[in-house]
């Protein structure tokens, strides 16, 4: 079975015009790549390169395998590429609660340009103001206004016991526009 190190070599090879050439492009030993290459052309029943002290050349059956090694090799760092893309970049669930002020003034700004760079995202952002009265017990929701600029708090029995959400698109821009918080 072949090789992609041995295909690699032999490209290296090909390309430099020298086993030792490739050898210091591949940060190995001369004695690696010329293994690699024997190789290569024990797997192949071929030889590909007529070897002297002073001289490379390739062959015939050389010349025609190279053409595809050469895609190969490409292929195989394409892919590698990829698959090192594919592991840096963020996805799945990712859930941010907190108050409501603090949501609008800074994690909107914050996860706009987060999540356009990180589209694999899914965002779920709870936005609640609960507030507890420690010496009456009593629990209330601040409320914000966003056409106002206004901030009133309420009791428990005056609101909607559902936390706000904000969705993507209702989070504020970089620009500092405001937002609009839905309820789930």
């Amino acid at each position: 079975m072949l090789k992609i190190d041995s295909i690699a070599a032999f490209v290296a090879i090909a390309e430099a015009g020298s086993i030792s050439e490739a050898a210091r492009r591949l940060q190995m030993s001369k004695s690696v790549v010329s293994e690699r290459l024997a190789e290569l052309e024990r797997d192949l029943g071929a030889t590909l390169l007529h070897r002297t002290t002073r001289k490379l050349s390739i062959t015939e059956d050389g010349t025609a395998f190279l053409e595809r090694a050469v895609r190969i090799v490409q292929e195989v760092a394409d892919a590698s590429a990829e698959m090192s893309e594919r592991r840096s970049t963020l996805a799945g669930p990712l859930r941010i609660a907190g108050p409501v002020g603090f949501g609008s003034l800074h994690l909107g700004p914050a996860l706009y340009p987060f999540l356009k760079e990180h589209p694999a995202i899914d965002l779920t952002l709870n936005l609640d103001d609960l507030i507890t009265s420690l010496d009456t017990g009593t629990v209330g929701r601040r409320v914000f206004d966003w056409r106002n600029d206004s901030e009133d708090a309420i009791t428990n029995s005056d609101f909607n016991t559902e936390p706000a959400k904000a969705s993507f698109s209702s989070l504020s821009t970089s620009d500092g526009k405001s937002t609009k918080i839905t309820r789930s």
